[in-house]
């Protein structure tokens, strides 16, 4: 419509800004979870990521979205469950893998300080190496 057309203008004139405040938050996330138990994303030499999501991998998805929705975090997996599931597939270990292992947080634009440092501290909580 004309009025969604119109409110889509107006974003896009943010979307510098907002793709920034993403990368900053990015930044900070990956910086704080250096040394533990998680896999960072990694971008292609010469990428700039938009980071519409900043997924991890770690041991147990499920166990930390539980664990953080606790702590009133809004942490989800980033896939859907893989279609094998549904079909009574098996023999898909990499989608198996990245089902159990995959775990997003959140990185919107308008992201406190204090609720990255909250984020922050709940995943260095869970996912400690000691």
């Amino acid at each position: 419509t004309d009025i969604q057309a119109a409110f889509g203008r107006v974003q896009l004139k943010k979307l510098g800004a907002m793709i920034a405040a993403r990368q900053k938050v990015a930044a900070g996330y990956s910086k704080a979870f250096q040394k533990l138990n998680v896999i960072l994303p990694q971008a292609d030499k010469g990428a700039a990521p938009v980071f519409y999501r900043y997924v991890v991998r770690v041991p147990d998805a499920a166990a930390g979205i539980i664990t953080m929705k606790k702590n009133g975090i809004n942490a989800e997996r980033p896939l859907f469950r893989p279609l094998h599931y549904y079909l009574g597939m098996t023999g898909y270990p990499n989608a198996d893998r990245l089902f159990k292992e995959a775990l997003s947080l959140p990185i919107y634009p308008s992201l406190s300080p204090s609720e990255q440092k909250k984020i922050i501290q709940t995943v260095r909580n869970i996912f400690d190496r000691d």
